[in-house]
């Protein structure tokens, strides 16, 4: 039987009917928080170079205190945005977001309180205007226990009722979902950012900041109460105490304070940069209907020692896994010494490696470490570098590790291995 073209077009049109293209994940939109109290240079050098990679910066506007000895009465400590601070942020040309965070009173909130949240709100966005910056957003943050989430309703529709149409938004906990109060206060908002980043001193061994498993749980959650969010990632790191079994005992943002009874090491509790490059796509993959994205917490700054640097966090916006690509050298230094230097060429901070120098030619006459790192001789020309203990490298870093000597010959006679250079 003889089948005309006009049939097979049909046949083929008939087969590519049920055809449907696979969409690829749509990406998710990018915002970071500027934690900072103090505009420093190095934070408006950092706004101004970095700031115009994300959808929108959340600046921290205010903090709202209470004093123990007359709770219903807040104090608000502003933050001191002045022309440079907002020069910066004018050269990241984005939208602007400001947060009001307020802690959680002794007390249920009265009256008195709310009217002064609320009005402490409008001053925020007089005082930036006046600056000239033009706030796109106002948002509280108040990490209330579930009972006393009408709080937290009763706070937005305070703050709603002073700004007036600029959008209202909050911060919302995991132990919030499921809750009535948390459909209302969604409903009163713009949008609202979960965020997913905590230390739970109570879970076992093998402390973490987020586990992807629980975030993606409590995101589709999120996405029930059918309105706009975001999900906070973290990019900082704590230094936990820790005790036998593992398990975290306390942790402290900065220098150590107390170290509770029965810790027997401190260890970094840091945000690994490749789970949570996993966790945003998939995040993508997921397609909830209405998560919007991702807020970063926090802005990376030089100076910041519990944060990540800023190629650590442009490569998981760009979709990539960052590695650290530890490198090794020996050059000759102005007194006839060997430096052996180290450097970082990757986007993470990554351990210093341990090395073993080999000598060519000459017998080695010296040798040293420096800034904490061992030189320890092996025998026949052979030396091995130690680095101190959790001793790491910034991308971008170079450090000069130790020196040694030759009865003849330079650096091209050293022979270096260790480095973990691909």
């Amino acid at each position: 039987m003889k089948v005309g073209r006009g049939r097979w077009l049909g046949v083929v049109a008939l087969l590519c009917s049920g055809c449907r293209p696979v969409e690829a994940p749509a990406a998710l939109e990018h915002r970071v928080y500027v934690w900072q109290r103090a505009w420093t240079e190095d934070v408006r050098a950092s706004v101004a170079e970095h700031g115009g990679r994300f959808a929108a910066l959340d600046l921290l506007g205010a903090q709202v205190t209470w004093d123990r000895a007359s709770a219903a009465v807040p104090r608000v400590h502003p933050i001191a945005l002045d022309k440079e601070a907002v020069a910066s942020v004018a050269k990241a040309g984005r939208p602007v977001g400001l947060v009001l965070r307020v802690e959680v009173p002794p007390e249920p909130l009265t009256g008195q309180g709310l009217s002064t949240i609320g009005d402490e709100a409008a001053v925020l966005l007089t005082r930036c205007r006046a600056l000239g910056l033009a706030p796109a957003e106002i948002q509280l943050d108040f990490d209330a226990p579930t009972a006393r989430l009408g709080e937290l309703v009763r706070l937005l529709q305070a703050i709603r009722d002073r700004v007036g149409p600029v959008p209202v938004a909050f911060t919302a906990l995991p132990a919030w979902l499921g809750s009535r109060s948390l459909a209302e206060a969604a409903s009163l908002a713009d949008r609202f950012v979960l965020q997913v980043h905590s230390l739970d001193l109570a879970r076992g061994p093998g402390p973490a900041l987020v586990r992807s498993k629980d975030a993606l749980q409590w995101a589709k959650k999120a996405e029930a109460l059918g309105r706009p969010f975001w999900i906070a990632l973290p990019t900082y790191s704590y230094l936990g105490a820790l005790d036998e079994s593992g398990r975290l005992l306390s942790a402290f943002a900065e220098a150590p304070g107390n170290v509770p009874d029965g810790a027997v090491r401190l260890e970094a509790v840091s945000a690994d940069p490749i789970q949570l490059s996993e966790l945003v796509m998939a995040l993508e993959r997921s397609r909830l209907e209405h998560l919007r994205g991702v807020a970063w917490f926090r802005m990376p700054v030089t100076g910041d020692a519990r944060n990540w640097r800023w190629p650590t966090l442009a490569a998981v916006l760009e979709g990539r896994k960052p590695a650290a690509r530890i490198h090794a050298k020996a050059s000759d230094g102005t007194r006839g010494e060997i430096l052996i230097e180290v450097s970082n060429e990757g986007d993470r901070d990554g351990p210093l490696p341990e090395l073993r120098l080999r000598s060519l030619e000459g017998r080695i006459t010296a040798f040293d470490g420096i800034g904490g790192c061992r030189l320890i001789e092996l025998g026949s020309g052979t030396l091995s570098v130690q680095p101190a203990a959790a001793d790491s490298l910034a991308p971008g870093e170079r450090r000069v590790v130790g020196w040694l000597r030759l009865r003849e010959g330079g650096a091209s006679r050293v022979e270096i291995h260790g480095s973990n250079e691909p």
